[in-house]
């Protein structure tokens, strides 16, 4: 994925699993740089371009600003979205102990129902 910066003429690879960090020592281009991704992550248009392959993505879909990680909520549907997808891509590794877990699970369930005792209701 890469991202472009069209103001500074500034071009960003963003690799899986690793944080790309953007130093900016002057504040009032740090001002513009993060106003500008807030403004884009919320759908409005901004100068930066965001890319895959070639192909351009729709920034306000693909990617999001985090400010303060200590108040990040995870129930946005963009992020519940992306660890579920992760979570069944990793899960696909895991079928055997899925089964038995499944397997488990059903057995005690079954236990339970057949330790139940109904004598005590009554139909009119």
């Amino acid at each position: 994925m890469r991202i472009t910066y069209t103001k500074e003429n500034l071009i960003i690879d963003i690799k899986e699993g690793r944080i790309p960090v953007l130093v900016s020592e002057h504040t009032q281009t740090f001002s513009e740089i993060t106003g500008d991704i807030y403004s884009q992550s919320r759908g409005e248009d901004g100068d930066f371009i965001l890319s895959e392959e070639g192909s351009l993505l729709a920034f306000s879909k693909t990617a999001m600003m985090v400010s303060d990680y200590f108040s990040l909520d995870f129930n946005q549907k963009k992020i519940l979205n992306t660890l579920y997808k992760n979570m069944q891509t990793a899960a696909a590794d895991f079928t055997m102990e899925k089964d038995k877990l499944t397997a488990q699970a059903i057995e005690i369930l079954e236990k339970i129902t057949a330790s139940m005792q109904f004598d005590h209701i009554s139909y009119n």
